[in-house]
């Protein structure tokens, strides 16, 4: 931002050079970039970050930070404007907010029978002193105004209004609005807009139509000062690709407090450059009264956060000079701090203290070694297992990813609004990211979109916190293992895809160290059973002994068309919080059998809805401790529920004794066991 050295001059009394009061400012508040001489002049260019953007973009905000640095009176006052008691503005504009939060305050006043025309020779100079071309007394005397208190405000022609009346409300789809220098805009529905009877008067907060501009033939104008959503203005920016002086300051957030301040200073220097009688009134939809931040803090707090030992005395006095106003409290030691209104920065007791230090100096504050013993950390086990899990699932060929923990209500819709204990955020950055995600899914299956553009095969996971929000309990959050398997493939077998990543569940618990794993039908009371994100007859629980800990199976369709995604999905979610709680550190290690392994391979006939799981666990059971593994390698499935046997179920069975090398005669028995099962089960059985 530029700021004049004059300028500044006429409020606060400034000996030193403008390099000098540079110096001053860059170590105390923002850095100034650089100080340039523009004839008589020198403008500072500051670097105003948006913590002080609130009350700093302005030459006002800054003469109150030198006053402050310099000790030092600044010397501003609004003067009381004198009205045509004859006239009153309710005669002559209407003022309509529809949109009463993207519009909290909306202040107008109304100057009669003033002449346009060039500026007088003090207001130019000030406007193109800081790169503004000069237009006319009235345009500029509304810059000269906002660049002195740093609120926007806007002149229309009352004659070019249709029966006076303004209305403040969004934008309809498709419409298209002429702003000043000619350039022209295709609105959508979620743009707030200035608007009369007959037509668009001005993008809200942005720039001015040119529909009532002011003209050589304007005598009558209404001045606009009002509050405007922050976060609207800045998407509204965005997305017209249009950033002007005005909607950079009201996307910084201004108090609503300086819109009838500012508007009051404005009509009393149109009154000087361009005459007019003002009528009298104000039109304002807003409040007068706003409550102050208050903020309890000890002198010890402030010097535990500083570091030093400064005086009582030294606090307070800073804390004035910065516009605090402090009270000491009833109880010992204790004070309450009234937080200026521009001062929207200043929240906390901490904020009280980092002020204290950069008015005291942080030249001023000697570093000193730690005097603290150190100690080493205790372990974390949800770092330490969420390290080992990501090593674990790399090595099986996944690919760790690591996204924003917020949403919006678009992500949302897809699930037909299932998710009704959301977490919102009180000042979110952008809509799309309005609540705190209730499920890690949500942007791994948008990975899964967006990777499917360059590549065939995804193997993604992500651990991440999740939340919501219950009256009885508050704010919950949870620890999440999450994961998405997706191959566009000509033969898009969900099923094979399926359990693949069975497999690596399986292999994952087992290399974290739990054992009594199962993977299961779902139970009819599971809270996953009417869940928009799974396919109702492919999903499964995933349970530790009797605790289920998440499911996996297959992304209902349904969501994948929604998202634009062509190839089945399989995914899986996983409370990580309750596995890592399950973990045993204790191996048992078991020698190598040094005798050779026997296979043999056996197809079972079974109904289409029989559980692989139950024939699975007979099989282990009747093998004894010879059988040592048993691996599905093969499934088919003709879906065919009319017939007896609709699936045949293909399995690799493997003996191996720690004694002795087993005969033929040993594992046939064994095999003549496990065929005798399960035709007693009503399965069929090839070999």
């Amino acid at each position: 931002m530029k700021i004049s050295y004059n300028w500044l001059k006429e409020y606060i009394s400034l000996k030193e050079k403008p390099e000098k009061i540079a110096d001053i400012l860059t170590m105390h508040a923002f850095e100034v970039e650089d100080v340039k001489r523009v004839g008589k002049d020198y403008i500072f260019n500051l670097d105003i970050l948006p913590n002080r953007a609130h009350d700093c973009l302005s030459h006002i905000g800054v003469a109150r930070e030198l006053g402050v640095l310099l000790k030092r009176k600044v010397n501003f006052k609004i003067p009381k404007v004198k009205e045509n008691k004859k006239e009153k503005i309710e005669d002559y504009i209407s003022v309509d907010v529809n949109e009463k939060y993207l519009c909290s305050r909306y202040t107008a006043r109304v100057i009669l029978n003033l002449k346009v025309g060039p500026s007088p020779k003090w207001l130019k100079e000030r406007v193109e002193s800081l790169d503004q071309k000069s237009i006319n007394n009235v345009v500029d005397a509304t810059n000269y105004a906002m660049f002195l208190m740093g609120q926007p405000m806007h002149a229309f022609d009352l004659d070019k209004l249709k029966e006076g009346e303004i209305i403040v409300a969004k934008s309809k789809k498709d419409e298209v609005i002429e702003v000043l220098g000619g350039d022209k805009y295709i609105l959508d529905d979620s743009i707030l807009t200035i608007r009369g009877k007959d037509g668009l008067l001005a993008i809200a907060g942005i720039k001015g139509g040119v529909k009532a501009e002011i003209d050589a033939n304007t005598k009558n104008i209404i001045l606009e000062s009002a509050y405007f959503e922050p976060i609207n203005i800045r998407q509204t920016s965005k997305k017209l690709n249009l950033r002007t002086d005005s909607s950079m300051r009201f996307e910084n957030e201004l108090h609503q407090t300086i819109c009838k301040d500012a508007l009051e200073f404005l009509a009393g220097i149109i009154l000087d450059v361009a005459g007019g009688s003002v009528v009298s009134g104000v039109i304002d939809t807003g409040v007068d009264k706003y409550e102050k931040t208050k903020i309890i803090f000890s002198i010890k707090e402030i010097k535990d956060v500083i570091g030093i030992d400064i005086s009582e005395k030294d606090i307070l006095v800073i804390l004035k000079r910065l516009g605090f106003f402090v009270v000491k409290s009833v109880k010992k030691d204790i004070f309450i701090a009234d937080v200026p209104f521009e001062r929207l920065d200043v929240l906390l007791k901490e904020d009280l203290a980092e002020e204290v230090a950069r008015v005291y100096g942080y030249e001023n504050i000697n570093s000193r070694p730690i005097e603290a013993e150190l100690y080493p950390a205790e372990r974390n086990d949800e770092y330490f297992y969420s390290d080992s899990t990501k090593n674990i699932l790399v090595g099986l060929g996944l690919t760790d990813v690591y996204n924003y923990s917020f949403i919006g209500r678009k992500e949302i819709a897809l699930f037909n609004d299932q998710y009704n204990d959301l977490v919102s955020i009180l000042k979110p950055l952008s809509l799309d990211k309005k609540f705190l995600r209730p499920t890690l899914l949500f942007h791994l299956l948008n990975n899964i979109y967006e990777n499917l553009k360059h590549q065939k095969h995804i193997r993604l996971f992500e651990i991440g916190k999740v939340f919501s929000y219950s009256k009885s309990n508050g704010l919950l959050e949870k620890n999440m293992l999450a994961g998405v398997l997706a191959y566009k493939t000509k033969r898009q077998d969900g099923a094979e895809v399926f359990y693949e990543l069975k497999g690596i569940l399986e292999i994952f618990f087992e290399k974290l160290g739990i054992a009594d794993i199962s993977i299961d039908a779902l139970k009819n009371d599971s809270s996953y059973s009417h869940s928009a994100f799974w396919h109702s007859g492919r999903i499964a629980e995933v349970s530790i002994g009797n605790i289920v800990v998440g499911v996996v199976g297959e992304i209902s369709h349904s969501i994948l068309n929604k998202m634009n995604i062509d190839t089945r999905v399989s995914a899986f979610d996983l409370d990580f919080s309750k596995i890592i709680k399950m973990v045993d550190e204790k191996y048992e290690y078991k020698a190598i059998s040094k005798f050779p392994a026997t296979t043999r391979d056996i197809a079972i006939l079974t109904e289409s809805d029989a559980r692989i799981g139950d024939v699975q666990d007979l099989i282990e059971r009747v093998g004894g401790s010879l059988l040592v593994d048993v691996d599905l390698f093969d499934i088919y499935d003709d879906n065919n529920t009319n017939a007896l046997f609709g699936k045949s179920l293909a399995f690799h069975l493997i003996f191996q004794s720690q004694e002795k090398t087993l005969l033929d005669k040993d594992v046939d028995s064994i095999m003549e066991r496990i065929v005798k099962s399960l035709k007693d089960s009503g399965w069929d059985v090839r070999q």
